[in-house]
C-alpha cells in the first residue's frame, strides 16, 4: 500500500514539474488529472501565462502564428479575436504575396501559385506568369536566332516591334540580309529584311559615291598642287635662263665696247624672259609627252626616248625664239621620227654586238 502511494506521489509530482516547465499540453494533462490538486491554481495561472504568450505572438505575428494558437487554444480566451485576425493576415500576407508576384519574377508567380492555387488573384497571376516568362524571353535577346524564336512564339507578343528593330539592327550588312532571307525564307518579317537590304544597297552605292567624288577631289587637288609646283619652277628656270642670256649680252656688248644703260638692261631682260619663258613652255611640252608615251618602255626605248625628247626639245626651242608655236600634231610627228631613227640604230648595235659575242 505505501509502494502505490509514493508511485501516485512520484507520478503526480512529476506532471506538476513537466507542466510548471512545458507547454499548454502539459498543463491540461495535469489539470485533467488533479483538477482539484494542491497546484492546480499555479498550473492554471501557467497555462493563462502561455495562452496569452501565444497570443500576442499570434496578434503581432503571421496567420501561421494565428492557426498555432487556435491549435494549441482551440476554445481559449482569444479565439474569436485571433480568428478575426487570422482572416485580415491571410488577406494581408495573400495581397503582399500578390505584390510580389507582379513586381518580381515568373519564380514569384510559382510561389503564388503554390500558396494560394484558389485565390483572389489566381487567374491574373497565371496571366501575369504568362507574361513575365515572355519577358524573360525578351531580356534574353541577343542574336538573330533568338529575335526568330521569340516572334514565332509570340506572334502578337507585347515586344514584337522592339524585336523587329533589334533583328534588323542586326542584320548590318548586306550579306547579313541575304543569309537571313536564305536560312528562314517566308518569315513573317522578310518585306522588312528586304527593306533593310535595300537601304544598305542604297548606303553603299552612297558612299561608293562619295568615295569616288572624295578620290576626283584628291587627284585634282594634286594635279593642281602639280600644275603649281611646275610653273613655279618654269618661271625660276625661265628668269635664269633670261639672266643668262642677259649675262651673255652684255659681255658681248663690253666687248665690242658698247655702253649698255640700266633702261636698255632691262628692255633686253623684258624681252629675253619673254624668249626664255616660250622655250620653258616648249621644252615642258615635249617632256610631259616623253614622260607620258616612255611608260614602261624597255631600256633601249629609253635610250631612244631621251634622244627624241633632247632632240625635239632644242628643235622646239629654236621655233620658240622665233615665235613660232608647234601644234600638238607636230610635236607628235617630230618626237616620233626621232623615237624610231634612235631606236633603229640602238637595234642595229646591239646586232651588232650580238654578232662579235
Amino acid at each position: 500500500m505505501k509502494m502505490k502511494s509514493l508511485e501516485y506521489c512520484q507520478k503526480k509530482i512529476r506532471l506538476y514539474q513537466g507542466a510548471k516547465a512545458g507547454t499548454s499540453e502539459d498543463c491540461d494533462k495535469y489539470l485533467r488529472r488533479y483538477l482539484s490538486g494542491r497546484y492546480s491554481y499555479e498550473i492554471t495561472k501557467r497555462r493563462k501565462q502561455l495562452e496569452k504568450q501565444a497570443y500576442e505572438k499570434a496578434k503581432n505575428g503571421t496567420s501561421s502564428d494565428c492557426l498555432e494558437y487556435l491549435k494549441e487554444f482551440p476554445n481559449g480566451l482569444y479565439d474569436l479575436e485571433i480568428e478575426r485576425l487570422l482572416v485580415e493576415k491571410e488577406k494581408e500576407e495573400e495581397e503582399k504575396c500578390f505584390m510580389n508576384a507582379k513586381e518580381g519574377t515568373f519564380e514569384d508567380c510559382n510561389i503564388y501559385l503554390k500558396k494560394y492555387p484558389k485565390g483572389k488573384y489566381t487567374e491574373e497571376i497565371i496571366r501575369l506568369k504568362k507574361q513575365k516568362v515572355e519577358d524573360n524571353a525578351f531580356d534574353n535577346i541577343y542574336s538573330v536566332k533568338t529575335c526568330v524564336e521569340y516572334l514565332r512564339k509570340y506572334t502578337e507578343g507585347k515586344y514584337v516591334s522592339k524585336v523587329i528593330t533589334k533583328l534588323l539592327d542586326f542584320l548590318k550588312t548586306i550579306e547579313n540580309c541575304d543569309e537571313f532571307l536564305e536560312k528562314y525564307p517566308g518569315n513573317s518579317v522578310t518585306s522588312k529584311v528586304i527593306d533593310k537590304r535595300n537601304i544598305l544597297l542604297r548606303e553603299k552605292e552612297y558612299a561608293r559615291k562619295v568615295k569616288a567624288n572624295a578620290e576626283i577631289k584628291e587627284k585634282q587637288k594634286k594635279e593642281t598642287e602639280r600644275i603649281k609646283k611646275e610653273k613655279e619652277f618654269d618661271n625660276k628656270l625661265a628668269v635664269k635662263m633670261a639672266k643668262k642670256k642677259l649675262a651673255d649680252y652684255l659681255v658681248l656688248a663690253s666687248k665690242w665696247g658698247e655702253r649698255v644703260s640700266d633702261k636698255k638692261m632691262r628692255s633686253e631682260y623684258d624681252e629675253f624672259l619673254v624668249i626664255a619663258k616660250l622655250e620653258v613652255a616648249a621644252i615642258r611640252r615635249v617632256y610631259n609627252y616623253s614622260k607620258k608615251v616612255s611608260k614602261g618602255a624597255s631600256d633601249d626605248e629609253l635610250k631612244a626616248h631621251e634622244y627624241a625628247q633632247r632632240n625635239t626639245v632644242s628643235y622646239f626651242m629654236k621655233m620658240a625664239r622665233y615665235g613660232y608655236k608647234q601644234s600638238e600634231e607636230q610635236l607628235k610627228g617630230l618626237y616620233n621620227s626621232y623615237y624610231d631613227k634612235a631606236l633603229k640604230e640602238i637595234k642595229a648595235r646591239r646586232r651588232a654586238e650580238d654578232l662579235d659575242k
